[in-house]
Formats: C-alpha cells, sequence, structure tokens
C-alpha cells in the first residue's frame, strides 16, 4: 500500500494551528481576569478550531478505507 504524505501533512498543519494560534490565544485569554467571555478573539480561535476540526475529520475518513 502506498500512502502519499497528505495525512501527515494534515496532521502537521492541524498541530501547527493548535500549538501556533489556538493555545497562545486561549492561554492569553484565561490570563487576563474578567475579559474572557467578552474577548473578541474567542470567536475567531473558535472558527479556526472548528476548520481545524473539519480538516482533520475530512483526511481521516477520506482515507479510512486505506487503513483496514
Amino acid at each position: 500500500m502506498t500512502r502519499s504524505f497528505t495525512e501527515l501533512d494534515t496532521l502537521f498543519d492541524a498541530h501547527a494551528v493548535l500549538a501556533g494560534v489556538v493555545l497562545p490565544t486561549l492561554r492569553d485569554v484565561i490570563a487576563r481576569p474578567g475579559a474572557f467571555t467578552s474577548d473578541t478573539r474567542l470567536e475567531g480561535t473558535l472558527i479556526v478550531l472548528a476548520q481545524t476540526v473539519r480538516s482533520l475529520n475530512r483526511a481521516l475518513t477520506e482515507n479510512a478505507g486505506d487503513w483496514t
């Protein structure tokens, strides 16, 4: 079975987004007392997180047959 690097690329990209964008933003928001629910960066972070999850889900479901 020959597998392209698409799955690895998707996982690497997802890790980069989570480690480089989502986690630092959430840590910064949590570190500011009282700003958690009113911080507008949360909406953007949730959009990025949702897109990352969709990309991972798509990559996993498209290639699920290759792993069985």
